[in-house]
């Protein structure tokens, strides 16, 4: 910050006590500053706006300016950093106080402040909820979210047709009261309800349902409206979807985050509880929208902040934390928790890439040579068990089935496998498990090189084809709709990663699954494809991981929901 450079270099060289007036020529300041006598006077001015001096300028050439220094260096450094946070910038925070602080002191204060910024205040009869978060907010456009968490605020400023309840496993209601579908599962009209309105207080119509599902159709890589023929908006509240191909699970489908209605107007309006009025990778500010149909959220605004890795931040009066990994878990005794089993880590291995992995004997041994059990054991935190399979529910056995390390050897021996260094691609939420990972293979001579990158940057073609590996997590907890998009989505991991034989035939039974009519039987034939996955050692499951909230008792109406996060519009302050 140059304003604070120039008064350290004027501190420097006139080394005074804060309250005790000096005199000063300009002459001497713009020598000091490199620059001319008037900036020298307007720098001056903004550090009086800023209260870090005050001055009285001499008259006439020649006179002497007063100055006095009202706040110590440090105070300023406090001041500065506090600013940075309010703007929602708290890794340009740590970094000035990186730069410019030298007393572990300064540090304390802040990590302090910075401790006590989160929680609920009320100012003006507006009740604010700030909410610490460790990851970045890739997108508010629900077509491009992918990621949990930017799928969890999608949600809370746009709605779907219907939605889906995944403590019921029910299809419900939303924008939409009332469906119909013909005899092939081809045809499916909706009736939407009257008197919604979006944040700008435009009334929704079936006009924009239309729009926002050819919008979601005409993206090519987007799976989830790949099968829609045509949308047609048949009167001013009802509107009509034509499939290609029967698909009995379309209310699932249009439940799905990427299938939000957004305004006609601006994709970036929705008619959801809460209306965004910012959003980048750092923060995300969320005001309630006071005319949604199913009633007002209870608290006025949220602010969630992005909180970097800083030694020894922890926050104080939060009132609520979200646990899903980035972090040491809290325990405060008196605080209420809740735990979902919510997800399953995986790591594809990239069959389409020419080299070791498009030999299924080398896949075979990499399957085979990792102890899930010990995975879980060392690194601990939300890893629950050994993973076998997608589905939750499969997940009753605590031991690794897939652990055998002398059919592994043997696997390995037999392979085209000579030492090439294999490269892992994921995220910095997973690199404990990608180290982990790099150490185990290691020891069996296979070489893993490991690349970090930011959310958003993984999901890029390119590097999806150039990676060996990529390390992530399936939040199953959604329900069928997120274990089709693990299947389906080119813009995925999986599915590019499967050879080309593979992916086709994975494809062809998804597609049949669909055309049947009970849920029952289109997962059956859904495990069935993810067994015919293994038996080619076309991806290995690594562990389940949940996900868990601390909240204090003053706060009301928290409860994990099916992504793993909190609904905002239900929770309320208990003063």
């Amino acid at each position: 910050m140059r304003i604070f450079e120039d008064l350290l270099a004027i501190r420097q060289a006139f080394p005074m006590d804060e309250g005790e007036p000096f005199a000063v020529s300009m002459s001497e300041l713009a020598e000091l500053l490199y620059c001319s006598q008037r900036n020298v006077k307007n720098l001056l001015m903004k550090m009086e706006q800023s209260k870090w001096i005050t001055f009285t300028s001499g008259k006439g050439r020649g006179h002497m300016t007063v100055m006095t220094y009202l706040l110590s260096k440090e105070a300023i450094l406090q001041q500065i950093a506090e600013s940075y946070v309010k703007e929602g910038n708290i890794a340009g925070a740590a970094d000035f106080l990186k730069q410019y602080s030298e007393e572990d002191v300064l540090t304390s204060q802040f990590l302090n402040w910075l401790s006590n910024y989160f929680g609920v205040s009320v100012v003006e009869n507006v009740e604010m909820l700030k909410l610490p978060i460790y990851r970045a907010i890739n997108t508010l456009d629900p077509a491009e979210a992918y990621y949990s968490l930017d799928s969890h605020l999608v949600t809370q400023v746009f709605d779907t047709l219907v939605k889906y309840n995944f403590e019921t496993k029910e299809i419900e209601p939303s924008l939409s009261h009332h469906w119909e579908v013909n005899v092939t599962g081809t045809e499916w009209t909706f009736h939407l309800r009257k008197r919604v309105y979006f944040h700008d207080g435009k009334e929704l119509t079936s006009a924009d349902v239309q729009n926002s599902l050819e919008r979601l159709r005409d993206d090519k890589l987007h799976w989830v409206a790949a099968n829609i023929a045509e949308i047609e908006a048949i009167s001013r509240y009802s509107v009509k979807i034509f499939l290609y191909e029967p698909n009995y699970l379309l209310l699932h489908f249009l439940s799905y985050t990427p299938c939000s209605i957004v305004s006609k107007v601006a994709s970036r309006i929705g008619t959801g509880p809460y209306k965004a009025l910012s959003q980048n990778a750092d923060t995300c500010v969320f005001e309630a929208h006071d005319h949604y149909f199913s009633g007002r959220a209870f608290i006025d605004r949220i602010e969630i902040l992005r909180v970097p890795d800083i030694t020894g931040f922890e926050p104080k009066f939060h009132l609520l934390t979200v646990n899903t990994g980035e972090t040491e878990k809290s325990t405060i005794s008196d605080w209420g928790e809740e735990e979902l089993l919510c997800g399953t880590s995986v790591l594809t291995l990239n069959a389409k890439k020419t080299g070791p992995l498009q030999d299924r004997n080398f896949r075979k041994a990499l399957y085979h040579l990792i102890n899930r059990e010990e995975l879980a054991e060392e690194l601990g935190g939300p890893r629950y068990r050994p993973a076998h399979s997608f589905q939750l529910d499969l997940c009753e056995r605590t031991d690794d089935v897939m652990y055998d390390w002398k059919e592994a050897l043997e696997a390995l021996q037999a392979s085209s496998y000579d030492g090439e260094i294999l490269h892992l691609y994921t995220y910095e939420r997973h690199l404990p498990d990608a180290l982990w990972l790099q150490e185990k293979y290691k020891r069996f001579g296979i070489a893993l090189e490991i690349t970090i990158l930011p959310w958003k940057d993984l999901l890029n073609s390119s590097i999806i084809e150039r990676a060996d590996f990529i390390l992530f997590e399936v939040v199953m907890s959604e329900g069928i709709i997120r274990l089709i998009e693990a299947y389906m989505s080119p813009a995925g991991f999986i599915k590019p990663h499967l050879d080309e034989s593979l992916s086709m035939e994975v494809e062809t039974r998804v597609k049949r699954a669909l055309s049947n009519q009970g849920i029952d039987t289109i997962y059956r034939e859904l495990h069935q494809i993810e067994e015919i996955i293994k038996a080619q050692y076309g991806l290995l499951f690594l562990n389940y991981k949940t996900v868990s909230t601390l909240s204090h008792e003053s706060l009301q109406g928290v409860k994990v929901n099916g992504k793993g996060w909190v609904d905002f519009p239900k929770i309320w302050f208990k003063h």
